[in-house]
């Protein structure tokens, strides 16, 4: 196998190449690409990052938001596989407190992929599921499993984005604001979430 240094930087090798391996690669590229210079990068900058002519990133990433998809799903996977699932035990309240910490911790390490996944940059192409709208589908599938019964079937889609996507904006206005500790905050999320899950049989019921 050629090497990278054997080549010119920017032309991809004739000799064959590993597809699962370059999307690695040009994933990699994006994240670096994305942190020095935010989510407005193009397809060239990340191929110039990874070492590629454009021609070999367009062969993986046919268009940005493919590639900003593909991005999502790996730090989506990353969160729901690691030391979200790990820490996903107790109750509604620990699990609930769980999440929130990873996401905290994950916006603040990570801000510029953090806006670039979470929000539509492109402006021809539609980014339709996005880093938080994946977490916010596992997310409905474990409250199914946690609490199973008909009216966590009709709540958990409604629930499951409404925790994500709460959690989200409750952490951009602390994130600007500062205005309570973060054992405070995070303590008000999970009595919020929590008090409302076992609200859940009563609000199907006032619903139907």
């Amino acid at each position: 196998m050629i090497s990278m240094a054997t080549r010119g930087r920017g032309r991809p090798s004739g000799a064959p190449y590993d597809r699962k391996l370059r999307a690695e690669e040009l994933l990699d590229a994006a994240e670096r690409a994305i942190r020095n210079t935010g989510g407005t990068v193009s397809i060239a900058e990340v191929a110039r990052e990874a070492g590629f002519a454009r021609s070999a990133c367009y062969a993986i990433f046919p268009t940005k938001a493919d590639l900003l998809r593909a991005l999502s799903r790996r730090h989506a996977d990353r969160l729901i596989s690691g030391s979200w699932r790990d820490s996903m035990v107790g109750d509604i309240r620990d699990q609930t407190r769980a999440f929130a910490d990873i996401v905290i911790d994950w916006i603040t390490a990570e801000p510029e992929l953090y806006i670039a996944l979470d929000r539509d940059l492109t402006a021809q192409e539609r980014l339709d599921h996005g880093v938080f709208d994946l977490i916010a589908q596992v997310t409905e599938e474990h409250l199914q499993a946690e609490f199973p019964g008909n009216h966590m079937q009709q709540l958990a889609p409604f629930w499951s984005r409404l925790a994500v996507g709460g959690v989200l904006m409750t952490i951009n206005w602390w994130s600007a604001s500062r205005t309570l500790s973060r054992d405070d905050l995070i303590g008000y999320i999970v009595e919020t979430f929590a008090q409302g899950i076992s609200a859940g049989p009563a609000l199907v019921a006032a619903n139907t």
